[in-house]
């Protein structure tokens, strides 16, 4: 006889139903590493904009002037500031925040991704001088863009993080 019963259960039977809690087992862990994999690697487009804020010699000149206090070094939206090495910057910065933000409402990035680097969206979005700049930008493009403004991805998600932050 080929095949051998134990307790009614064929072997071969045995042997599949193992291979199947194996290959289970398998897949579980699979799917714990594709989560960690897919968390680094959220929360390193998130730590790559910080760092270039920081690093990179033309955003952080034009995020130390919006957050700085003092007179003689800060950030100043006026008749200058068009075509001015500024402008340049904040767009450049603004841009990259405006990225990050997309990708959060695309579903690719999540809040909890962003702790470290909130306060840098409320920052810039609460200056005075940035909505001067972001004001203006509405009234040259708003019309030709279906009503959706520039950096529009970047404003609401700053504004749910100041919501965040005031419920708290």
């Amino acid at each position: 006889m080929a095949e051998t019963i134990i307790y009614g259960i064929k072997i071969g039977d045995l042997i599949q139903a193992g291979a199947v809690l194996v290959a289970s087992f398998g897949l579980f862990l699979n799917i714990i590493e594709h989560k960690k994999t897919n968390t680094l690697t959220r929360i390193k487009i998130v730590s790559n904009t910080l760092d270039d804020i920081y690093n990179n010699q033309n955003l952080s000149d034009i995020f130390y002037k919006i957050i700085t206090t003092n007179p003689k070094k800060i950030f100043n939206y006026n008749k200058k500031f068009h075509g001015s090495i500024d402008e340049k910057n904040l767009d450049h910065l603004l841009f990259k925040l405006e990225l990050l933000s997309k990708l959060y409402f695309e579903g690719i990035l999540e809040l909890k991704d962003f702790e470290i680097i909130k306060e840098i969206f409320i920052d810039i979005y609460d200056n005075e001088n940035v909505q001067k700049y972001l004001n203006y930008l509405d009234s040259l493009y708003i019309n030709k863009y279906d009503n959706n403004p520039y950096f529009n991805s970047f404003r609401a998600l700053a504004k749910i993080f100041k919501n965040e932050s005031s419920s708290t």
